[in-house]
C-alpha cells in the first residue's frame, strides 16, 4: 500500500475528514495532501510524518514502511529506520571535513535517503536483481 493510499484510507475511512480538514490539523495546505494523494508526493518533514501519524491515529512507521501493520495508536518513540537515518545523518559529518550540518543539510540528506529508498523499493518490487544486471545498469 503506498503513502496516499495509507493517508487517503485513515483520513476517509476512520476519521471521515476531508483534505481541507486533515491539512488544517496538520498545518499544510490542502494542496499540499492533495499533492500526497494524487500525485504521490511525499512529505519532506519528518515532523510532518509525526502530525500526520498522530492526527491519523497510527505509527509513523505504517505511514513510511510498506508491510508495516496497521496500528490504532501512535507510539512516542521512533520507528527503526528513523533511528538508522538519524545515525546515518550523525555520521556523515565525516563527508562534510567534521563541520556541523545545518537543519535544512540534515533535511537535504535525509531526503535523499528517502528518495534513494524509495526507488530501490520499486525496483524490488519490479523484480529488479542487481546481481544480474550487466555491468552494474538497471534494468
Amino acid at each position: 500500500m503506498t503513502l496516499a493510499e495509507k493517508i487517503r484510507d485513515l483520513r476517509k475511512n476512520k476519521l471521515h475528514m476531508s483534505q481541507t480538514e486533515l491539512a488544517e490539523a496538520i498545518g499544510v495546505g490542502m494542496r499540499t495532501i492533495r499533492s500526497w494523494e494524487v500525485d504521490g508526493r511525499y512529505p519532506r518533514k519528518r515532523e510532518t510524518y509525526v502530525k500526520l501519524a498522530q492526527v491519523l491515529g497510527c505509527e509513523v512507521s505504517y505511514l513510511t514502511g510498506d508491510d508495516v501493520p496497521y496500528s490504532p495508536t501512535f507510539g512516542e518513540t521512533l520507528d527503526e529506520g528513523q533511528k538508522q537515518a538519524d545515525e546515518l545523518v550523525r555520521s556523515a559529518k565525516v563527508l562534510f571535513a567534521g563541520g556541523a550540518l545545518s537543519e535544512d543539510d540534515k533535511e537535504e540528506v535525509m531526503l535523499a535517503l528517502q528518495d534513494a529508498f524509495v526507488r530501490a523499493k520499486k525496483r524490488r518490487r519490479e523484480g529488479y536483481d542487481p546481481a544480474k544486471a550487466e555491468d552494474g545498469a538497471e534494468q
